[in-house]
């Protein structure tokens, strides 16, 4: 790939001959490669046994997808022979397919919007998280500046 070292002397200073402190550059670093680590968390490498996810009709072994039950194969053999849904899948986003595919193919539909948003609850929940922290440090205060 690339050296992040490398990407950072390029983004700073190179135009006027100019270069960063060597302890600031590795602070950098140190800070790209934990949000790398961070954002695998979020978006893990994708699962090459999710490629009916991403295009169901163009999918050739269904047999050979992992995690599927035969009955499931039956039905994504099913799903990927039907032209209404080919051409709901040709005209709208993965996930507004997913949506509408989830209405006739629940599980599928299931699976594939726990894949293309795999961050949506947690999100929620971080959400909620600091929010709760913000009312209880309020809390505080007001109860701290009563006394």
């Amino acid at each position: 790939m690339f050296k992040v070292e490398d990407k950072i002397s390029a983004m700073f200073l190179e135009s006027a001959e100019q270069s960063l402190p060597d302890p600031i550059k590795i602070n950098a670093a140190e800070h790209l490669r934990s949000l790398a680590t961070t954002f695998r968390i979020y978006f893990p490498e994708p699962d090459p046994d999710d490629g009916w996810i991403r295009n169901l009709f163009s999918c050739q072994a269904i047999e050979q997808i992992q995690g599927l039950t035969e009955e499931e194969q039956d039905k994504l053999v099913d799903l990927s022979s039907c032209g209404t849904m080919k051409d709901i899948f040709n005209g709208e986003k993965i996930a507004e397919f997913w949506a509408t595919a989830r209405k006739d193919y629940k599980e599928f539909g299931d699976k594939a919007m726990k894949k293309i948003l795999p961050f949506a609850t947690t999100y929620q929940c971080e959400q909620t998280f600091s929010s709760n922290i913000t009312e209880i440090m309020d809390a505080k205060v007001k109860f701290n500046v009563s006394h």
